[in-house]
């Protein structure tokens, strides 16, 4: 069994709660739910979303 990485409205709220302007996913590997609303959420928070193709692991 594997969970599958998820942001949404919810994440980007979280993220302007906590002062976070940069969230940074995995591209073709995270699901995005609410996709109108995150970049609405994004625009009106100035949270910046980025979809990079390989997240390096650390270790």
């Amino acid at each position: 069994r594997f969970d599958v990485p998820v942001v949404g409205p919810d994440t980007i709220r979280a993220c302007r709660d906590a002062g976070v302007s940069t969230v940074v996913i995995e591209a073709r590997q995270t699901l995005v739910l609410g996709i109108t609303e995150v970049k609405e959420l994004c625009e009106t928070h100035r949270v910046s979303l980025h979809a990079q193709e390989e997240v390096d692991q650390p270790g």
